[in-house]
Order: structure tokens, then sequence, then C-alpha cells
């Protein structure tokens, strides 16, 4: 499974388009052939949901919680999660 988590967002940038997750689309067609290939896109599966993270004013939570996440992991239940991370901001 490759899983691209949610993002935090800066407010002033709301409403916030997330591009496609390219790096791990790319893995998935590199390996497709020899593994069974599943993508969970956090910012996909929630586009619209955006929350408030407490002592960050400023900055959203956007896309999947933690616990959607979890509850899509487990159900596919993979023997390996490769999980993209540009970077962060905090």
């Amino acid at each position: 499974m490759l899983l691209r988590p949610y993002q935090y967002v800066n407010k002033a940038c709301c409403p916030y388009y997330a591009e496609q997750p390219l790096g791990i689309e790319y893995i998935a067609m590199a390996i497709k052939d020899d593994y069974q290939v599943y993508i969970y896109d956090a910012l996909a599966a929630y586009p619209r949901q955006y929350l408030e993270i407490p002592g960050k004013p400023h900055l959203y939570h956007v896309g999947a919680t933690n616990q959607q996440t979890i509850e899509q992991v487990a159900l596919v239940n993979p023997d390996v999660i490769g999980i993209s991370a540009m970077f962060i901001v905090l």
C-alpha cells in the first residue's frame, strides 16, 4: 500500500487544491507487475475536510483524519506500507 497522508495548510491558502501524488503513482507503476498495489490518498478521500488544529490558529488539517486513514489501511491489510511526505508546515 502506498499512502499520502493529510497535510497542514495555512488558512490563507484555502480553499486548498492538492495536486496528484505523482511520486507514489510512479512507484506504483514501477512495481505493479510484481506486487498488488493499493494507493490511498488522504487528501483526495476528504478534499473538503478542513479541521482546526489546537494551538495552531493559522493552520488547517486538510484530508482524512488519522482514524479515517487507519480504517482504510485496515480494510486492505497490506504487508508493507509506503508513506509519502514531502514536508510539513508548522
